[in-house]
């Protein structure tokens, strides 16, 4: 037998999400250096150093946030 603990957080609906995209048309690799937002989260599982650290030549990517 297994035991779950189940956590259950109040949702609320955001009021803007931002969803970025970066393609790299150049020959080099782009790199994340910094991640700050002034407002809102960043998106469980869509965080910039989850998704878009690092971007190869002829690669898109994205990451979102949510305020």
């Amino acid at each position: 037998m297994h035991a779950i603990t189940l956590i259950v957080k109040d949702l609320v609906m955001a009021n803007r999400i931002c969803r970025i995209w970066i393609k790299n048309s150049g020959s080099g690799v782009i790199e994340l250096v910094e991640k700050h937002l002034d407002h809102g989260d960043w998106i469980e599982g869509w965080e910039p150093w989850k998704t878009a650290a690092r971007i190869e030549p002829g690669e898109e990517k994205r990451f979102e946030s949510a305020e």
